[in-house]
């Protein structure tokens, strides 16, 4: 499915008169589109390329929140309603967990009042506002960086660090879809369904032929579940932080079975002063890791080999990056 059936699919949520001012402003400024916000009684905003806009009455975009069109509570209710097919109890697991995932792995996001039981959000009431994400897929991606992580074919423990949306998410996508693609069994692991989109028991991502998908599971949990279950040769997760997921990785492996995760941190110091991925550094189980642009999404600033003289020896980690960089370009 193209970039543009996907957002038509994402703007069939929207009430008809929005849509058709967010189609009206021009396929150009679309291609860069991440985000539509809708609240109560507020502008609706795009998020264009990082970037926050509002949407006029004359279908420009603009700074200017006073010229934004705004969305009725009503309309707001409308759009939660068709997001989860007029039936909000089919999607109750998701909305407690604060989204719907739609047609073609898009997903929109629930702010409003939490409904909590037992010291648990079991739904949400008096919605108010939604975040509408549009799923992006950038095919070859992994490819590109499979060869150069991985010459002679053998996954390693991989982790992909990155300051939040600069595209790592939609690189391990493809990453997982490329190795799926090399015939190896990927167990991916998706507590918050943003790599494989799961619908009605099919991933709306492409995530390859020989991927199994454990869905809503914790990671931690969902790792020990895929080795003792699924006999993966490589299992893959989004943004491993806690100790426990650390040991998750560290017990696959143990059972010989590589690991693909990412992590959110915008710089080596960063990354060293969280307790938890020095420690996954600081075992064998990550061989690679990959450095992405601070500033420019997708873009992939070095390749570190972690199992280097240098790093064994205390090297510089910032210097002998530098002689590792690979520029694999837009991934968003």
């Amino acid at each position: 499915m193209t970039g543009r059936e996907r957002r038509r699919e994402l703007f069939s949520l929207l009430p008809p008169r929005v849509s058709a001012l967010i189609e009206h402003i021009g396929s150009e400024p679309l291609e860069a589109l991440e985000e539509i916000r809708l609240r109560a009684q507020r502008p609706v905003s795009l998020t264009l390329a990082g970037h926050n806009y509002f949407i006029s009455e004359d279908a420009e975009i603009t700074y200017d929140a006073s010229r934004a069109v705004c969305l009725t509570p009503q309309e707001l209710e409308q759009c939660y309603l068709r997001a989860c097919e007029n039936s909000v109890y089919t999607f109750q697991e998701d909305i407690a967990r604060g989204f719907v995932t739609v047609k073609n792995g898009n997903r929109v996001g629930i702010a409003g009042s939490a409904v909590v039981e037992a010291g648990r959000v079991v739904g949400f009431r008096n919605i108010s506002s939604l975040c509408l994400r549009f799923a992006r897929e950038i095919r070859g991606a992994g490819e590109q960086l499979f060869e150069r992580l991985y010459p002679d074919g053998t996954v390693v423990g991989t982790l992909i660090v990155s300051p939040p949306k600069m595209g790592k998410t939609t690189l391990l996508r493809d990453l997982i879809r490329t190795v799926s693609c090399r015939g190896l069994r990927v167990a991916v692991v998706d507590e918050r369904g943003e790599l494989a989109a799961m619908r009605g028991g099919a991933a709306c991502s492409d995530i390859g032929p020989c991927t199994d998908v454990l869905d809503a599971i914790p990671k931690a949990i969902g790792c020990e579940y895929a080795i003792r279950n699924l006999s993966p040769e490589v299992i893959a997760f989004d943004e491993i932080g806690s100790m426990g997921e650390v040991e998750a990785v560290l017990q696959s492996l143990n059972a010989g079975v590589p690991v693909l995760t990412t992590c959110h941190a915008g710089s080596w110091e960063e990354l060293w002063r969280r307790p938890p991925l020095r420690a996954l550094l600081g075992s064998s189980a990550i061989c690679k890791v990959i450095k992405l642009n601070n500033k420019k999404t997708g873009v992939v600033d070095a390749i570190w080999d972690w199992r280097s003289d240098d790093v064994q020896n205390g090297g510089n980690v910032s210097d002998s990056i530098d002689n590792h960089i690979c520029r694999i370009g837009a991934v968003r």
